[in-house]
């Protein structure tokens, strides 16, 4: 119990970290693009090869080769495991340098695809940076193979810790030599960042006993391509939704649509993702190897356990969000070429996205659980109808909404997808109880009263006026929110002291 916690909340400092220079770096690039022609260019081009990856690779990576590894190491020993590894990443290292090459012979054509609204030299711009960053593809591809087999091997803290180094790279580049490069040295930067994510696992794979073989084929290929070609489709929500996001945002005939959206859609997923992967990375194995040895109980619980820890702890960050969409939004880009009507557009969109952040991480859980037990028709046809669903009300809401319709549209495909993922999963296996439920009601009243204390405890504060001030402001309404929270919890809640206490003890 005491490593699990250890190892988790180390795995949630790191994560955080890298998330914190990661929206380092979009501070700095907001700081010096603003919303010019060049940050148009730059995330209608960097866009493609991260969401590319996570449609073509990143769902074989994290959800069919987890469990065919265990399941080999199980049953055969870790000699076999590391076979299939190795098959798995140089099948892996082909495929995706065979599309990463094809893709960059049609990147003008990838361009008029995702961002048919932009034209003339913000064009040429996207497309010369197009071709910079593809490769990022394949990078991104070994690393995240190297990712699963470490995490698999137990090794969860070079995973989390990773993401620090390419951000760091990115961050120097913009303070010493963007003013010498440009827009096209921070394409750059961004793919070296890529290599040596991949890099730097190499060394702790041989120190964790793998051993690499040149072979390209392995009876476990079959059931990795089985397992993987729904999962593409039960993974593309959210790398397909940034894409339509940028698609329509380049037509809406504000330039300040697409760098607006990426801003505030980055900001989001940082504040959803950040406890939901650091729990999500650590359960997974476990879930895949608890499914292996066919122990229902103990799947039942490790799956209620974190259902119930992801609602609690982000129903409150989803009300500070909401709260604070503006001065956080302030806080965070509102310098040098960012202007007022960047941080209208930002915080508005901000707003939209954050309803949608306690589903998104349910979502990426009840994810993991059907791959975990090798289902993955249910995430497969459900992900088809909610692109579909995104793309309608895509469609709809920009004209009504314009770039805030863009971000609603995800949060409600976001509220979709989750419900229909966990009404059908719980039906077969019945993980979440009727008085769960009265819990998950609970912490939603909860996060519902801070709102307005949070609000009126902001306003009240008089220190607004500076960058310090705000922040300070910002931070102490969120304390009172949050006391009052964890007070609702501990105070009228038996149930939730039992959980905090007793919950996760049984392995």
């Amino acid at each position: 119990m005491k490593k699990s916690i250890k190892t988790v909340g180390f795995m949630f400092l790191m994560i955080l970290l890298s998330k914190v220079m990661g929206q380092a770096r979009e501070m700095l690039i907001a700081q010096l693009y603003g919303s010019s022609s060049d940050a148009a260019a730059f995330y209608a081009a960097s866009a493609l090869p991260l969401n590319l990856f996570d449609i073509v690779f990143a769902s074989a990576v994290s959800s069919a080769f987890i469990p065919v590894y265990n399941t080999y190491v199980e049953q055969k020993g870790p000699e076999e495991g590391d076979r299939f590894a190795s098959a798995f990443f140089n099948a892996i290292f082909i495929g995706s340098l065979v599309l990463t090459g094809i893709l960059i012979c049609c990147s003008s054509g990838l361009i008029s695809l995702v961002a048919g609204g932009l034209v003339g030299q913000v064009r040429e711009t996207a497309i010369s940076l197009t071709v910079i960053l593809l490769p990022i593809i394949l990078f991104a591809s070994l690393a995240f193979s190297f990712v699963g087999l470490l995490q698999s091997k137990g090794e969860f803290n070079i995973p989390a810790a990773m993401s620090l180094i390419s951000n760091g790279i990115v961050i120097i580049y913009l303070f010493c030599f963007n003013r010498y490069f440009g827009v096209r040295g921070l394409a750059v930067s961004l793919l070296l960042g890529w290599v040596l994510q991949f890099a730097i696992q190499i060394p702790v794979a041989i120190k964790k006993g793998f051993r690499y073989r040149p072979i390209l084929k392995h009876e476990g290929l079959k059931t990795v391509v089985k397992l993987a070609l729904p999962v593409m489709v039960g993974t593309w929500i959210q790398p397909i939704s940034a894409i339509i996001n940028n698609a329509f945002a380049s037509g809406i005939g504000d330039a300040n649509a697409i760098p607006t959206l990426n801003w505030a859609n980055k900001l989001y997923l940082i504040v959803s993702s950040v406890f939901t992967v650091s729990l999500t990375n650590y359960i997974f194995p476990r879930l895949s190897k608890q499914s292996v040895t066919d122990d229902g109980e103990s799947y039942n619980h490790t799956l209620r356990i974190s259902f119930l820890l992801i609602v609690m702890v982000l129903i409150p960050i989803c009300s500070l969000m909401l709260v604070f969409k503006t001065p956080i939004i302030e806080i965070v880009y509102k310098r040098g070429a960012f202007t007022d009507n960047d941080l209208y557009l930002t915080a508005g969109a901000f707003f939209y996205y954050s309803l949608g952040i306690p589903f998104y991480g349910l979502l990426d859980l009840l994810n993991k659980a059907y791959y975990a037990r090798k289902n993955m028709l249910i995430p497969s046809v459900t992900a088809a109808g909610a692109i579909l669903l995104n793309l309608v009300l895509s469609f709809f809401l920009k004209d009504i909404m314009g770039s805030f319709g863009l971000a609603l549209s995800t949060s409600l495909t976001a509220v979709f997808t989750t419900t229909v993922l966990f009404l059908l999963l719980n039906h077969e296996l019945h993980f979440i109880q009727k008085k769960d439920l009265l819990c998950v009601l609970r912490f939603v009243i909860y996060g519902a009263v801070m709102f307005p204390l949070c609000t009126l405890s902001y306003q009240l504060l008089p220190m607004k006026t500076s960058l310090v001030g705000n922040i300070l402001a910002v931070g102490i309404a969120a304390i009172i929110g949050l006391l009052l929270y964890g007070g609702c919890l501990w105070c009228f809640h038996s149930e939730v002291r039992e959980f905090l206490k007793k919950g996760s003890q049984k392995q």
